[in-house]
């Protein structure tokens, strides 16, 4: 019987730092319950690039799961054996885990991972399954023109996405100002099919003051504060 597993993973920006998930999930059949789990290389896999997440902070695993650290070509966890799979906390057919942890860089394109699974009875462990995580992909970063000066002057605003190449499809990012009548901005920006960056323009309207620009994609909102000034 073969053995099989599935990751999806999402980075979500909180300030200067990603937060990461990744969901195991088992899609092996039975008996075959995952034991332990390498993420950025495949196991009897030669390491060909240097993990590319930087300042790794394991966050939690799934019970009876723990770090085995970050190497120089991925990061790990493991569980002991406490008699049964069950008991072992090990990720049984049909059932997922969820890995969390910190980094200071967002996920790349594409990630390799790899799984030993058990199996019983008898107790009998090694069996591997590698394969190609996939990510959601999710704003990864807002930026804006600092200041306006006078009226009417504009600016340039750029949102980006996280991974590359980008969406399938168009992704329309949703844009708000606090204060339109200070700094406006359009209701809307699309990110292309295969690109994961776009721009925006910023109008300085007949009032000043700051003005809180916000981003908005797939329940992720990122923040810019932007000056509308008069001439010196």
């Amino acid at each position: 019987m073969a053995t099989s597993a599935i990751v999806t993973g999402k980075a979500t920006p909180v300030g200067a730092v990603f937060n990461h998930e990744l969901v195991l999930q088992n899609t092996s059949p039975a008996p075959f319950s995952i034991y332990s789990f390498m993420f950025g290389l495949g196991y009897n896999a030669p390491i060909t690039d240097p993990f590319p997440l930087q300042n790794v902070v394991f966050i939690s695993a799934p019970p009876g799961w723990s770090p085995e650290g970050v190497s120089s070509g991925y990061m790990s966890w493991h569980t002991s054996f406490q008699g049964s799979a069950v008991a072992s906390g090990y990720i049984l057919p049909g059932s997922s885990g969820t890995f969390m942890f910190q980094s200071t860089t967002p996920l790349p394109a594409t990630m390799q991972f790899g799984c030993c699974f058990h199996s019983t009875p008898p107790d009998r462990w090694g069996y591997v399954f590698n394969g190609i995580a996939t990510f959601v992909i999710l704003l990864r970063s807002l930026s804006a023109t600092p200041r306006l000066v006078g009226y009417p002057d504009d600016g340039v605003g750029v949102v980006t996405l996280s991974g590359a190449p980008g969406p399938s499809e168009n992704a329309e990012i949703a844009l708000s100002s606090s204060k339109p009548g200070s700094v406006s901005v359009p209701s809307s920006v699309i990110v292309p099919p295969d690109q994961v960056s776009a721009e925006f323009e910023l109008i300085g309207g007949r009032f000043y003051g700051p003005a809180t620009i916000s981003a908005t994609y797939k329940g992720v909102t990122l923040t810019q504060v932007v000056q509308h000034t008069v001439h010196p």
